[in-house]
């Protein structure tokens, strides 16, 4: 039976009605003047502007706590507590406290800020390292020519061919000849020897100078005793090297000679003393075009009795570092702008005070810094080493290190691009002359050199030796004749065995903050901008080193770090 009841009544009709489950329901659609009510009332719509609503706050929406959650304000809302949305439309360009390019990963060990990180198979990060020996081994000692050799001051590596080429003289003939090396592991092998000029060749130099291709600079008899500067383009097919018609300077009496490659103009920079004119220092800018060399006219650098000449090409700064002994003024750096067939130089600078030294030598070791190393004849003959930085067209130096307090002769030295040291090498007479070996860092204006020193019994040093550094095997060729048959020998050191956990596809991107081990954390990645690095060189591809950090040279594998904002900020990419 219906419990239905009729509660009011508009004319003849029931207005209100109570069903069996106590909803009040309304049975006409005439207007209802008044309604009193209580309890609650339930509606599936209502209709009207509710002007005259009252207890209701419509600017609020609250939790079953009666906790204001949304609160509506005159530029729009206030929200307590954490939104969750399936999407987001606008260009957000008001929200603050967001931060883009970076992600939270768990780190595997302690990770500084700064770091440079890699993920590991677990999905941990940890900071890019390399374990292993710091100290450097040699391979066995290779002859390439059985002949008294007489010079080796030139030793180059052809990085599209993966060869070593060496320039030398033999003492029985004078002539200029090269040989190719192939580098197998700790070992190197030769092929025969090219005579590359069949008359008097003094020093030659060998240059690599892209493309499969190096130059061969050198003073040579024309057969009236000139002894003008002379360059051939040499093409270098297996073991073998073809080379095209010399190109000849204006230059007479030329003895002394060093080159160095400029990539970025594409020329070859040849610096010697010019026993013509006082031996000023003269720089001559080559222009290779196929097989063929063309010279520029002669640049003074220095002006009178200069010698122990050397030079460099800064990458960084995109210069040329020539050095002299400049009489008896001590040691002199200029900084070199090469344009088309030519050169000019900023302010001369000293690297060293002292007015005796030799066999000095020199290498670009990154962001703008050079490292000189010679024999001060004033300190026991001690092998010195002093880092210059180089600012525009000017250069500065810190203070020389001692690297051997014995005598160290024919100095040389070589650049590790994936560990960010150099390696020194020369003969140490105090030692029965053998061949000496040991690595350094460079930090600020300073190098710091390894305590272990490798002293190679097997090889000792007669005259002139030169070096290479061979960046496929990220190993270093020294030449030089030795004392015990006077041949022309090699050796492959390895300056050190890292193992690195660096691959080309496991970098992440670099630390934004302190990172315990086990602990989650912000790592800057693609896109993001890390503000823990000192010491940049802004706007310039950076790149993750295989020991650690970041570098402006590739490092093996080449990893590219980021693009540097400022010196103390890289976006990652």
């Amino acid at each position: 039976m219906s419990r239905a009841r009729n509660l009011s009544k508009l004319g003849n009709e029931n207005v209100l009605s109570v069903s069996s489950d106590n909803n009040v329901g309304i049975n006409s659609t005439s207007p209802v003047e008044k309604l009193n009510v209580v309890g609650v009332i339930s509606a599936t719509s209502f209709a009207g502007d509710g002007s005259s609503l009252t207890g209701i706050d419509a600017t609020a929406l609250k939790d079953s706590g009666g906790n204001t959650k949304v609160q509506a304000n005159s530029s729009g809302a206030v929200i307590t507590g954490v939104v969750t949305a399936t999407s987001f439309v606008g260009s957000g360009a008001s929200l603050t406290d967001i931060e883009s390019g970076v992600s939270n990963f768990v780190a595997s060990g302690s990770i500084d800020n700064g770091d440079t990180v890699v993920i590991n198979t677990d999905g941990t990060v940890g900071v890019v390292t390399a374990t292993g020996s710091e100290n450097p081994t040699v391979g066995n000692l290779a002859t390439f020519d059985t002949n008294n050799i007489e010079y080796i001051t030139g030793t180059a590596y052809d990085s599209t061919n993966n060869k070593v080429i060496i320039a030398y003289t033999h003492d029985s003939d004078d002539y200029g000849r090269v040989v190719v090396g192939t580098v197998s592991g700790s070992s190197i092998t030769f092929g025969s020897a090219i005579v590359f000029n069949s008359a008097f060749t003094y020093r030659p130099q060998v240059t690599f100078v892209g493309g499969g291709k190096v130059v061969v600079s050198y003073s040579a008899d024309d057969g009236n005793y000139t002894y003008r500067l002379h360059g051939k383009v040499g093409t270098v097919s297996g073991n073998s090297v073809s080379f095209g018609s010399a190109a000849v300077s204006d230059s007479t009496n030329v003895y002394e000679i060093r080159a160095a490659y400029d990539s970025a103009n594409d020329r070859l920079a040849i610096a010697y003393p010019d026993s013509n004119n006082s031996n000023d220092q003269k720089v001559i800018i080559g222009t290779v075009s196929g097989t063929s060399l063309s010279f520029g006219s002669s640049v003074t650098a220095s002006s009178g009795n200069t010698s122990n000449q050397v030079i460099v090409y800064d990458s960084t700064n995109e210069k040329i570092v020539v050095g002299y002994k400049d009489g008896s003024s001590g040691g002199k750096i200029r900084v070199g702008t090469v344009s088309g067939s030519s050169i000019s130089f900023g302010t001369e600078a000293t690297f060293t005070s002292t007015s005796s030294f030799a066999f000095v030598n020199g290498a670009f070791v990154g962001n703008g810094k050079v490292v000189i190393v010679f024999r001060d004849n004033n300190n026991s003959n001690a092998g010195t080493a002093v880092v210059g930085t180089v600012s525009g067209t000017d250069i500065s130096f810190g203070s020389p290190v001692v690297y051997d307090a014995a005598q160290s002769d024919f100095n040389n030295i070589q650049y590790l691009p994936n560990s960010n040291k150099i390696v020194v090498a020369y003969k140490d007479v105090g030692n029965s002359n053998y061949l000496t070996i040991r690595n350094g860092t460079v930090s600020g204006t300073t190098v710091t050199f390894d305590s272990y020193s490798l002293v190679t019994s097997m090889a000792t040093i007669n005259n002139v030796m030169s070096s290479a550094y061979d960046s496929t095997t990220q190993q270093v060729i020294l030449t030089f004749e030795d004392s015990s048959d006077v041949s022309g020998k090699a050796i492959v050191v390895n300056p050190y065995s890292y193992s690195s956990n660096l691959t080309s596809e496991n970098y992440v991107g670099i630390a934004a903050e302190d990172i315990s081990n086990g602990a989650t954390g912000k790592i800057t990645v693609v896109g993001g901008v890390n503000t823990g690095q000192s010491g940049l060189t802004t706007a310039r591809t950076h790149y993750v080193q295989a020991s650690g950090g970041i570098g402006l040279t590739a490092s093996s594998p080449s990893v590219v770090a980021g693009l540097s904002i400022s010196a103390s900020k890289i976006l990652v990419k």
